[in-house]
Formats: C-alpha cells, structure tokens, sequence
C-alpha cells in the first residue's frame, strides 16, 4: 500500500469513528481532520465533501463484507455447509457495516441516495450467490426442487431483517436466532428420499 492509499485508509477510519460519534449530520470535515490528526487541506486533498467521504466509507466497508462472505463458502463443500458457512460469516462481520446502520436509522433521507448504488451491488453478489448455490443443491439432489431466485430473495430479504435485530437489539440473541432460523430453512430444503410403497 502506497502512503497515499495509506492516508486515505486514515481518514476513512477517523471519518468512519466521527460519524458513529456524532451522526453523519453533525460530522464535519474539521472533526474528520482532527480525529486523523491531519488538516483539513489535507482532507481536501482526498476528498472535495463530506458526502464523498461518507460515500468512500460505505464502499469500502461493503466491499470488505461482500469478499469476505462470498469467500467464506468453501466450494468443495456440501451447498447446505456453504450457506451456513455464510451465514455465520455475515453475521461475524457484521459490525463492519455499521456505519450504514447507525446512519441509516438517524438520516436515512440523507445518506441512501448517496450509497444506493452500492447497496444495490451487494445485494445483487448476496442473491446471486445463493441462489447459485441452492441451484446446485437442486441439481445434485441434495436439495427438494424449489424456485431458487424467489427462495434466493426471501432468504436474503429475511437475513437483512435480523440484521436489524442483530445491529439494534441485542448481537447475540439475534445472531442466534438468525442460525436456528436458518437451519430450519435448510432442513425444509434437504430432500427426503421418497418413502417406499408399504
């Protein structure tokens, strides 16, 4: 990493701990300069707003979700042990999302324009992902035949839901929750070998 990536690295850390400080809306490019210990001609030297900044965080915050969950899944193993793998993946890094959540709830109007597009990228990568992988359960048998693009959207629409749970109310209990949850979605999808004729 060059110095310059290596500052900029800075400043995402410093404007990242300043918006979970004080709210995207009262974060300012001085407060981001200070926490650095940098001035904020040198902030301007990266970055020309507050809202390019935020924008940087949240992109590299989820970049760094999205390659660490769809590297999770080992591709040698079973599809079920690879959905799990993920899952337990999300929610081990979860917290490195947190700044969309924290921001989200307090300035939602403000802040989503801005990271739509990336939000929307990663969801597209999560749906794709699953519904690749319940495909090949299907397609192996090890999995009963199942609509994998809606079941793709539901089992990710229900993972965004316990993230709510999981950032708000209480990591522990939510990303159990979240498990047993998925385990019994998974037992729901392992096909049974038909029963013989009596």
């Amino acid at each position: 990493m060059t110095t310059r990536d290596e500052r900029r690295t800075t400043l995402l850390d410093a404007a990242r701990d300043i918006i979970l400080r004080f709210g995207y809306r009262k974060a300012t490019l001085e407060d981001i300069a200070a926490e650095a210990g940098v001035s904020r001609a040198t902030v301007y030297n990266y970055f020309t707003s507050k809202e390019e900044v935020f924008q940087a965080i949240i992109q590299r915050e989820v970049e760094i979700l999205r390659e660490v969950m769809l590297a999770s899944a080992d591709p040698e193993s079973a599809p079920e042990e690879r959905l799990m793998d993920f899952v337990r993946t999300h929610f081990r890094h979860l917290r490195a999302i947190r700044t969309l959540y924290s921001v989200n709830q307090i300035a939602a109007k403000d802040v989503m324009p801005m990271v739509q597009d990336f939000i929307t990228g990663f969801d597209k990568d999560v749906r794709a992902f699953l519904a690749a992988t319940l495909q090949e359960g299907v397609d192996s048998g090890r999995f009963r035949s199942v609509d994998t693009h809606a079941l793709a959207g539901a089992l990710q629409a229900a993972l965004r839901g316990l993230d709510e749970a999981f950032v708000f109310e209480g990591a522990e209990a939510a990303r159990d929750g979240a498990l047993l949850l998925w385990e019994a979605l998974l037992a729901g999808l392992i096909a049974r070998p038909a029963e013989e004729d009596g």
